[in-house]
């Protein structure tokens, strides 16, 4: 019995601290800088006027130049992300795009999936426990 309670303990602990990681290397994946005028320029130059008036600008630092990610959002839920390498000596490079409909934020599908498999999991324990009685 008292193993049982350790072991419970234990699998609770780690999925919080699963969580825990999960949620601050989230955090800190993605550091947004801005993007200097002459890299601006060059991406102008590059794209289309309608993809870079109707798009969000996230820009990140790259050894190289900056990572540049344009995102369009469309009245549907679709959204569009372009992104592109801006280098130093003002190359514009297409990395690639990519269309989806995703969830309004992916954090949160990602906690209720994580709660999801809390409460199944404690639902399991109970049950386990009741049938031994």
């Amino acid at each position: 019995m008292m193993w049982k309670r350790i072991f419970v303990r234990t699998v609770w602990l780690l999925l919080l601290l699963t969580l825990l990681v999960v949620l601050l290397f989230d955090f800190h994946s993605f550091r947004p800088t801005a993007l200097p005028a002459t890299h601006q320029a060059a991406l102008i130059a590059h794209v289309t006027s309608e993809q870079w008036e109707g798009s969000e600008v996230l820009a990140q630092r790259v050894p190289s130049g900056y990572a540049v990610t344009l995102i369009r959002r469309f009245p549907d839920g679709q959204v569009a992300r372009y992104r592109y390498e801006v280098s130093d000596q003002l190359a514009v490079t297409e990395i690639g795009v990519s269309v989806s409909y995703p969830p309004r934020n992916a954090v949160n599908l990602l906690l209720a999936l994580t709660l999801g498999l809390l409460l199944s999991g404690y639902a399991v324990l109970t049950w386990v426990k009741k049938r031994r009685r």
